[in-house]
């Protein structure tokens, strides 16, 4: 608060994951601030970005980072682990902070966070999100979860990515244990061997990452969420035995998930559920009109815990941040891009997205379909197909797969597989078989990092 910080005020968290990243969020909350994730390990050119387009008021970091952002954007650090910063905090008070202390009121819709996203422009774009929103977040995830004093919840996710959110506010809405993993553990042997020994009870891990952990041991793992990709019922067939297994789907947009899944059944279909607390769901045709169950539609969000738009983008907000025919005055929806559909039990099934389709032969495929077939045949453990431009300039499809450990895959089957299902033009021209499913810092596939065929 000394340094100004307040209500509307953002502060810059140049933090890997740690203990002292879990503090800082908490440091920022309680002065009545949002805080600005910023990775150190990101391109100067976008930190700066991040610093100068938010406007951020101080940063935080710890000396190992400092020289990735000191002298950045013009914001001035405070660095954790240096001897003067060190000895002041020591005289600071660690009483609670009164609303009088604070520079001003701090109210539901303030900002409680900033976090950018990918801009289809090349320009991140940054997302506001406020404490109605995490509100919403923090009943639901009490209650789905079955989260209490007892339990260990895992932080996993990189601090960049909002899944880190996720994994604070399940802890703290509980009254939890927090287990941080290292900054170097991605997936594999490593998490494992951390879920096993920290006797984790909830985690979040992405798809991608939770396909490279062997279950077997693991029985400490009461309730496993995924979300962020798309998630295959031979992921559930490993995962879901003996513990409760959720589905999340949401975009930055809609304070990290707006849907989720019921417990998920090995055998049944895998769908992204109903709305969360705070949320409304419409799937509407490109007229806006409603579409019937079965038929697919683009997902609108609508709902209080909507994020509040992109800062310093009106014209971007109000591209995404749409009037609402269906609700009060003055309310409003979100566009997501995601291409679903209704199912018969009043469920989300995810098809994929909007901007994942490609033209092949003049016919528009929706490459999530493909992956839903591939997905179901046996021994596929993980699928993602892509366009890709051939050497005479037409588009073709390319199916990645990795195989469930210890099984073999036939390109060629898989290929009459799909032929089986789906019409021609769907069936992907080559199949590659991946040795390891590669992922970007945050957990997520890493689709230009995928080899060509």
């Amino acid at each position: 608060m000394s340094c100004g910080v307040g209500p509307g005020s953002f502060v810059a968290l140049a933090l890997s994951r740690s203990v002292e990243s879990v503090v800082a969020v908490w440091a920022v909350a309680k002065a009545g601030g949002a805080f600005l994730p910023v990775d150190p390990s990101y391109p100067v050119d976008r930190i700066e970005h991040m610093l100068v387009d938010s406007g951020a008021v101080v940063g935080v970091t710890l000396g190992a980072h400092s020289g990735a952002v000191s002298g950045v954007g013009g914001v001035s650090w405070v660095v954790l682990d240096d001897p003067d910063v060190v000895a002041d905090l020591a005289f600071r008070s660690s009483a609670p902070v009164l609303d009088a202390e604070r520079s001003g009121v701090l109210r539901l819709d303030d900002a409680a966070y900033l976090i950018y996203t990918s801009g289809s422009t090349g320009v991140p774009k940054g997302v506001v999100v406020t404490h109605r929103g995490v509100g919403n977040l923090a009943a639901e995830e009490r209650v789905r979860f079955g989260v209490g004093p007892s339990s260990r919840v895992l932080a996993f996710a990189s601090p960049s990515f909002d899944a880190s959110i996720l994994e604070f506010v399940l802890a703290f809405s509980g009254g939890s244990t927090m287990v941080i993993a290292p900054p170097l553990v991605f997936g594999g042997v490593e998490l494992a061997s951390l879920l096993g020994a920290e006797r984790v009870t909830h985690a979040f891990v992405t798809p991608a990452a939770l396909a490279s952990v062997d279950p077997v041991g693991l029985e400490s793992v009461e309730v496993v969420v995924t979300g962020g990709d798309v998630c295959s019922p031979e992921l559930v067939a490993r995962w879901a035995p003996g513990r409760r297994m959720f589905n999340a789907y949401g975009p930055t947009e809609a304070t990290i998930f707006s849907s989720i899944s019921s417990a998920l059944v090995v055998g049944e279909s895998v769908d992204i559920g109903s709305p969360t607390i705070g949320f409304a769901e419409v799937v509407l045709d490109a007229r806006l009109n409603p579409v019937p169950v079965g038929v697919v539609g683009e997902l609108y969000l609508a709902g209080p815990a909507l994020a509040r738009g992109y800062h310093a983008r009106l014209g971007l907000s109000a591209e995404r941040f749409v009037a609402n025919p269906f609700g009060g005055a003055g309310s409003r929806m979100y566009r997501t891009g995601d291409v679903v559909r209704w199912n018969s039990s009043g469920a989300l099934e995810y098809v994929g997205r909007s901007d994942f389709q490609v033209k092949v032969r003049g016919f528009r495929i929706e490459l999530g379909e493909i992956d839903s077939v591939l997905a179901g045949a046996p021994g596929v453990d993980f699928v993602v197909t892509v366009g890709r431009e051939s050497a005479a300039g037409a588009t073709v499809l390319v199916s990645y797969v990795l195989a469930v450990a210890g099984t073999e895959l036939d390109a060629a089957a898989l290929r009459e597989h799909v032929g089986s299902v789906l019409p021609a033009h769907m069936v992907p021209s080559a199949v590659v078989m991946l040795e390891s499913i590669p992922l970007t810092p945050a957990g997520k596939l890493d689709r230009r990092a995928l080899p060509e065929p």
